[in-house]
Parts: structure tokens; sequence; C-alpha cells
């Protein structure tokens, strides 16, 4: 499950301090013994630091990645959003890419990073990076109420109006205008789907169930 994006303290109850969620995938894979996975677990996206509500918005989300010779499974984390979304940004797409691409930046918000490509970066904000290339999130490249993308190839976002895109198998956008900026879209390569659009908050999770004899 991907990671999603939020704001400070949901307690409070004002529904703009929550985030939007992670997509959730299922499949079932056939492994030789002795097969190594390798898993990156998608982070949500960082929080602004508070400030002035009117121009403080969040980074997005990183994805899940679940990886052997090749990608099995990816799911993609929330896009970031400006802080008078109330839903969040777009959520973790479980539409399924073959596009290992990372998103585009607006203005000055970051792109999420895709599986082999990082995210783009914007004039202040940075993309973030491929899972090939270690999957940090990017850098908001402010201390003002603009919030860090998720380890997972979260983009980071500016404050004003330039949310991150979440990271996922494909990246998603950054956004400007005080829009939701795109989840990552997912990926899988097992048999006997499951998959599910906004499903995870908080950060990712991945579990595995043994099904053979």
């Amino acid at each position: 499950q991907g990671g999603d994006t939020g704001f400070g303290n949901p307690s409070t109850g004002d529904e703009h301090y929550f985030g939007s969620k992670g997509a959730r995938l299922k499949g079932e894979f056939e492994l030789n013994s002795g097969s190594i996975l390798q898993i990156l677990i998608g982070q949500k996206g960082e929080p602004t630091p508070g400030g002035n509500d009117w121009v403080r918005l969040s980074g997005g989300g990183g994805g899940t990645y679940v990886v052997s010779s090749i990608p099995l499974l990816v799911a993609g984390g929330g896009g970031g959003h400006y802080f008078t979304q109330a839903t969040g940004g777009n959520p973790g797409s479980s539409v399924l890419s073959n596009d290992p691409s990372g998103g585009t930046a607006s203005g000055s918000g970051g792109g999420g990073g895709g599986y082999s490509s990082d995210g783009n970066n914007s004039s202040i904000a940075q993309g973030g990076l491929s899972f090939v290339n270690g999957g940090v999130g990017g850098s908001s490249g402010r201390t003002d109420w603009s919030g860090d993308g998720g380890f997972g190839g979260g983009g980071g976002g500016k404050h004003g109006s330039y949310p991150g895109g979440g990271g996922g198998y494909e990246g998603g956008d950054s956004q400007e205008g005080q829009q939701k900026a795109d989840g990552g879209k997912s990926y899988n390569a097992g048999t006997n789907h499951d998959n599910a659009t906004g499903v995870n908050l908080g950060n990712g999770k991945v579990i595995i169930t043994w099904v053979g004899n």
C-alpha cells in the first residue's frame, strides 16, 4: 500500500487536515527458493510546518515497491494538496501503468518519482527520486509552509499553490493554482489481482502471506 499525504493533526476533526490516501494492491506470485526481494515502504508526504493557512500545502506521498529481478508490485502514493482541498490531493491510483517515468513538475512543485525515472524538478521544489535511484522524496526547497515528498518518490510541494506529485510505478504530476496533485500509478505483475484506489492512510505497508503447499 502506498503512502498518503496530510496536514498536522487530524484529531481536530477539521476535514482539511486529512490527506489523500495511497493505493492498495494484492496479487499472487510464484517465487523460486533463494529469491531476494527488495522492499521499499512508501512514506506519507510531509505536512506543512504551519503558518498562513492560505498558502501552505503538502508534498506527495511515496510509492511502495516490491521488486525481485523485475518489479513485482508497486502501489502508488497519494498526491499532495493545497490546504483548502478538503479531501486531500488525488489519491494513489490502482490504474496499472507500464510507463516507469517520473511525473511532471508545475511552476514550483516537484513531480513524483517513477520506477526508473525521477520526477521532474521545478524551479524551487525537487521531484522525487525513482526506485532505481534510491526513492528519496523531493525537497520542498523551503522551510516555510511547504512540505517535502515522502520516501518512495514523493515530489516536494512549495507553498502558494504547488503541491508535489505522488511516487509510484509512474510518478504523479504536480499541479498549480490551488489544485490537487496527481497520485502515483501502480503496477502488479501477479495473478488474482485485488487492487483499489485511495485506501491506505498513513505510511505504506507490505504484507506477505505464504499460500504454497
